[in-house]
């Protein structure tokens, strides 16, 4: 027996076997797990139509509609696949996490970014700045 492509219709239905479910509108292949039928009795899930049109993400998923409208679109705004590998100084794909130059980190660590120097002077508030004026 071919699997059997369905459409998750719940939103409460957070995984189906080992498959993570992203919400309703994405397909999946039944399994033939024990309760497949009692998915499909309650309405979790309904069978996938020859007319309905399947979105095939990058990702790997499969939502119902197109990459406009409907569940891909949510996906896609969540998701954020054009975003990943980007560089946001050279706006380029980035082949793997730039390093940090030594002058830019503290002791050469490419992990800590300090927003300043040890020691330096705290800024001054300006005169008159700062207090408490009656208006009434």
């Amino acid at each position: 027996m071919p699997p059997v492509k369905v459409v998750v219709v719940s939103t409460s239905m957070p995984q189906y076997g080992q498959t993570t479910i992203d919400g309703p509108g994405q397909v999946i292949e039944l399994e033939g797990l024990r309760n497949d039928h009692t998915l499909l009795q309650y309405r979790y899930v309904r069978k996938l139509e020859e007319e309905d049109e399947v979105y095939d993400c990058q990702c790997g998923r499969r939502f119902v509609g197109t990459a406009i409208s409907g569940p891909a679109r949510g996906h896609l705004e969540r998701a954020r696949h054009d975003q990943d590998g980007v560089d946001l100084d050279g706006g380029t794909k980035a082949k793997g996490r730039r390093k940090a130059s030594a002058s830019t980190t503290e002791g050469g660590d490419d992990r800590a970014h300090p927003l300043e120097r040890e020691g330096a002077e705290s800024p001054t508030k300006p005169e008159g700045k700062g207090e408490k004026v009656d208006l009434g």
